[in-house]
């Protein structure tokens, strides 16, 4: 793949690897074989857009980015969007995946900025 920034798909990598999940395991996940998961991180394949909400549960719940919206929204932007060409993620998937500290998503010409507010202890 042309153009293609490997520096992303480790931060995909690593993330996986920071919660001790094989490739075997992302695989199982997925329903797809490991040299699939090894190829998606390397930057050899592309998965398909019908797994889109797996990924954002795989990365919510299995990764751990559930209580990190910034680190989630800025790694579906580079991985998926940038690299994968997925669709950016909608306002309504944000306020699904976040509710409690959702406050605002701006879209304006194609960048997502998201304001994260959580509430005070």
């Amino acid at each position: 793949m042309s153009n293609y920034d490997f520096l992303v798909t480790d931060k995909l990598r690593d993330r996986r690897d920071i919660v001790g999940l094989t490739q075997k395991e992302a695989a199982d996940y997925f329903n797809v074989s490991r040299q699939t998961v090894a190829a998606w991180e390397q930057g050899a394949q592309r998965p398909k857009q019908r797994l889109r909400a797996d990924f954002a549960h795989y990365l919510l719940d299995v990764l751990g980015l559930r209580g990190k919206a910034k680190d989630f929204v800025l790694l579906w932007r580079d991985l998926m969007v940038n690299q994968w060409g997925w669709p950016p993620l909608k306002p309504s998937e944000l306020k699904t995946y976040f509710p409690r500290s959702w406050s605002e998503v701006n879209t304006d010409k194609g960048q997502i900025t998201v304001k994260i507010e959580y509430p005070s202890a």
